[in-house]
């Protein structure tokens, strides 16, 4: 039996104010999209995942960060996280976070702090600390 099911949604632009964790703020996103989409793959269902846009926040230093998908997050049902897959968000002056899935326990993150494309520096954590 073939199984395929897919979803999109697309904010061209969306306020919220209000008190997040004991903090008033304004969350923004703009130009956002998020793609998913899911086929059964060797007997699993695998679910790819894509980001794109700006999310911001009045709290955010600089205002907001762009998302983008280099490589679409891939995730197993029954997976707590995504086995591989790869995101930028870049900040204020080009600076970027590179977030790269080592596997459903582990993410490399990578900082760009200068905006130059050279990650100066890394560290990997484990999903569970990150969300």
């Amino acid at each position: 039996d073939a199984f395929t099911r897919s979803v999109s949604m697309t904010v061209a632009s969306l306020a919220v104010a209000g008190t997040f964790g004991g903090t008033n703020d304004t969350l923004t996103m703009e130009n956002f999209s998020v793609a998913s989409s899911s086929a059964l793959v060797g007997g699993r269902v695998r679910t790819s995942t894509s980001v794109s846009g700006s999310v911001g926040s009045r709290t955010l230093a600089g205002g907001s960060v762009v998302l983008a998908t280099v490589q679409p997050l891939l995730q197993f049902d029954g997976d707590l996280s995504p086995a591989s897959g790869q995101i930028t968000a870049t900040g204020a002056a080009r600076s970027q976070v590179r977030i790269t899935v080592q596997d459903t326990t582990n993410v490399l993150l990578e900082l760009d702090t200068e905006g130059d494309g050279i990650y100066e520096g890394r560290t990997v954590r484990r999903w569970d600390s990150l969300v």
